[in-house]
């Protein structure tokens, strides 16, 4: 194979390829240069392609092309083409320059185990959804009781606030970027804030939150006029901005005999005393007095916190300035929280490094609004990448990322 169809990346062989017949078809030649960039890698298999079907069924030729660990983004995504008339019968894989290092970690990609994170599994998983090892988090039977989320432990936090907080002794929801934080916390060590309690924001205004189970709010003194979405209460003003979109239910305004619940959802906020639901009410008369439950169905972190932040924010807890600073956040850069350390149900020591695999995964993405097409490929189960051989079912897709 010519020098040139080794130049994705100069310090790399970026591609390799096999070749049962170890010929190449006639009337063929590369492009010179494939950097690294997402065009480079468009190129790359592009040309690949073109190689392939040029060889045809009957000398197949298939191909190994590796990027290296980053993200490469087209607006319309990528493609593995099919060109011939006849299926292909040898592969073009496209894999990271990493792949024997994730093979080495601990399947499935991410979680790094297949059970529970309980004292008698050999192999315990932990729920790692951004790859990095830093948000992670346990399930031991999570279920909802009376729209309350339990049984979750978070193993690591390493996020942002999506909008400002402002001091208050009273408890609040703190949007974040990575959903949910658990008033159930793994234990941590090294500096920082205590086991328990979540890093907030840098500087002065730093702070240690204790994470807090939303649960439910009652109160007993709803009002709604018939057939309104409008709830009001006399005195006991239970309503705050981020409870928009929280499930609710009313007593009395489920039907027009005004004796069934009516479950809904708050739709908007216009006081601690009033809000619109999504649902009106279906009773005919006026009710003064309804129980009113706004359902705890959590997402982001609810603490009291005595000092305002301005988002984004730093949210932390076990996780290390170096762990920090591969994943990007520099909303906490250089802010150390714990030491990253993990004790699993079954005794095993490790650390949330050990569960940072997108350091060695490529990302390929599109950035179109809308990618709608067909895709027809085949899944490389250690990494996101695509495989494609033979024939496969098409179908279509609309989604922003690959």
């Amino acid at each position: 194979m010519p020098e040139s169809c080794r130049r994705f990346l100069p310090q790399t062989s970026a591609l390799q390829y096999t070749s049962p017949r170890g010929q190449r078809p006639s009337g063929f030649t590369f492009g010179t240069n494939y950097y690294q960039t997402a065009a480079g890698l468009s190129q790359a298999i592009t040309d690949l392609e073109s190689y392939r079907s040029c060889a045809g069924p009957s000398r197949p030729v298939g191909f190994i092309l590796q990027p290296p660990p980053g993200t490469y983004a087209l607006t319309n995504g990528f493609v593995i083409p099919q060109t011939s008339s006849a299926p292909a019968k040898a592969p073009i894989i496209v894999r990271s320059t990493y792949d024997s290092t994730l093979a080495a970690m601990g399947d499935p990609v991410c979680a790094g185990g297949i059970q529970d994170n309980i004292s008698e599994s050999i192999n315990p998983g932990l729920n790692n959804p951004d790859c990095t090892g830093t948000n992670m988090y346990f399930a031991a039977g999570p279920y909802q009781s009376s729209g309350a989320i339990e049984g979750i432990t978070t193993v690591s936090v390493n996020t942002t606030g999506l909008a400002n907080i402002t001091a208050s002794a009273s408890p609040q929801l703190a949007w974040l970027t990575n959903d949910y934080v658990s008033p159930t916390l793994a234990p941590t060590s090294g500096s920082g804030c205590a086991t328990g309690t979540i890093s907030i924001d840098t500087g002065a205004n730093q702070e240690c939150v204790t994470p807090l189970s939303l649960g439910n709010s009652v109160v007993t003194d709803g009002g709604m006029a018939a057939t309104s979405d409008i709830l009001t209460t006399t005195s006991s003003d239970p309503f705050q901005p981020w409870m928009v979109g929280l499930n609710i239910s009313v007593s009395g305004a489920g039907n027009a005999a005004c004796t069934s619940v009516l479950n809904t959802g708050i739709a908007s906020y216009q006081s601690s005393g009033q809000v619109t639901l999504t649902t009106a009410s279906k009773c005919t008369s006026t009710d003064s007095s309804a129980t009113v439950t706004i359902q705890g169905n959590q997402t982001g972190l609810y603490a009291v916190f005595t000092r305002s932040h301005t988002a984004p924010f730093c949210v932390l807890y076990n996780v290390t300035a170096a762990e920090v600073a591969l994943t990007g956040n520099t909303a906490c850069s250089g802010i150390t929280d714990g030491s990253g350390a993990i004790t699993l149900a079954n005794g095993t020591n490790t650390n949330v490094s050990a569960y940072n695999y997108l350091q060695y995964m490529y990302q390929i993405q599109g950035t179109g609004s809308d990618l709608t097409g067909q895709v027809c490929t085949r899944w490389n189960e250690r990494e996101s990448t695509w495989r494609k051989s033979g024939s496969c079912p098409c179908r279509g897709t609309n989604q922003s990322k690959s």
